[in-house]
């Protein structure tokens, strides 16, 4: 019941037009590691641990996930345009669909990560710079 309560009440500050700002939904993330389609959008995550957690659909543009553990996490659909994962694990997380373009992957664990159609462009990788989802 604890865990459900944050969203619950981020929903509802939602639905009677408050804004909701990213720190808030950063508390409800690291608290029932459930946040999908949350707007993080330059969010400060680093260091986070956020095995599992679910972020599918999610705004993480320009946002602070360096050295966080987002292994078996549901990152797909997100959009991680410039965000910072450097040093992340993302073992096994999926990041199917996600967009990581101009994103700084330097030294991120991407053991068994799903990547299908994830597009890089301008991101720094492990393998140097991809541009393979550049139009």
């Amino acid at each position: 019941m604890s865990r459900i309560l944050p969203s619950v009440i981020l929903s509802l500050m939602m639905l009677f037009g408050h804004e909701v700002h990213a720190q808030d939904m950063v508390g409800q993330l690291l608290t029932t590691k459930e946040c999908e389609d949350c707007r993080l959008k330059g969010a400060d995550i680093s260091q986070a641990h956020l095995t599992g957690a679910n972020l599918k659909g999610s705004d993480l543009i320009g946002a602070n996930l360096r050295h966080a553990n987002l292994v078996r996490a549901n990152l797909s659909g997100a959009m991680l345009v410039g965000a910072d994962l450097s040093y992340a694990d993302l073992s096994y997380a999926d990041l199917s669909g996600s967009n990581l373009s101009n994103a700084n992957l330097t030294g991120v664990i991407l053991r068994h990560a799903a990547l299908v159609q994830a597009i890089m462009c301008n991101t720094v990788t492990p393998w140097g710079i991809d541009n393979s989802g550049c139009d």
